[in-house]
C-alpha cells in the first residue's frame, strides 16, 4: 500500500468516526441535535471526501472496502436530512457493492432494504420494489425469519 493510500484510509476512517459521533449526538435528542447538525455541517466536505475516497479505492484495499460498506450506516439518522437523495443513492449503491465483494450476505440484504427506502424517497417505486424483493429473497436464503417478516 502506498503512503498516499495510507493517508487516504486514515482520513476516511477518521471522518467515518466523526459521522458516527454526529449520529450518536443526534440520537440523544434535545440540545444534542443542534450540536450534531452543526458538527456535521462543519465537517461535511471531509465526510463526503472520506466516503468518496474509500469508495474509489475499495477494489484495491480491504480496509477501504469495509469503510465503504459501513459509511451509510454509521450516519443512518443524520444522512437523510443532510445529504441529497442522489448522494444517499450513490453511498448506498457503493455499500451494496462492497457488501457483495465482502460476501457479507446479511449486510447485503440490509443495504438492499435501505436502497429500497432511498428509491421510495425518489418516488421510483419500481426500483424500490425490485430492491425489496432482492432483500426478501436474501433474507429467506439466510433463514432470517424476522428480517423476512419486516
Amino acid at each position: 500500500m502506498s503512503n498516499y493510500e495510507e493517508v487516504v484510509l486514515r482520513h476516511a476512517e477518521y471522518y467515518m468516526l466523526v459521522l458516527e459521533e454526529c449520529d450518536r449526538l443526534y440520537k440523544r435528542g434535545g440540545d444534542s441535535v443542534l450540536l450534531a447538525l452543526g458538527r456535521f455541517d462543519d465537517e461535511r466536505e471531509n465526510v463526503l471526501l472520506g466516503q468518496a475516497r474509500a469508495e474509489r479505492i475499495s477494489t484495491d484495499s480491504p480496509v477501504a472496502l469495509h469503510l465503504c460498506n459501513r459509511y451509510p450506516d454509521v450516519g443512518a439518522l443524520l444522512l437523510p436530512i443532510r445529504l441529497s437523495v442522489q448522494e444517499r443513492l450513490r453511498w448506498r449503491l457503493a455499500a451494496l457493492e462492497a457488501a457483495r465483494m465482502l460476501r457479507d450476505r446479511s449486510t447485503e440484504a440490509a443495504h438492499l432494504v435501505c436502497l429500497g427506502n432511498v428509491y421510495d424517497d425518489m418516488r421510483d417505486f419500481d426500483a424500490a420494489i425490485k430492491a425489496y424483493d432482492q432483500a426478501l429473497m436474501l433474507k429467506r436464503e439466510l433463514g432470517d425469519d424476522t428480517g423476512e417478516a419486516i
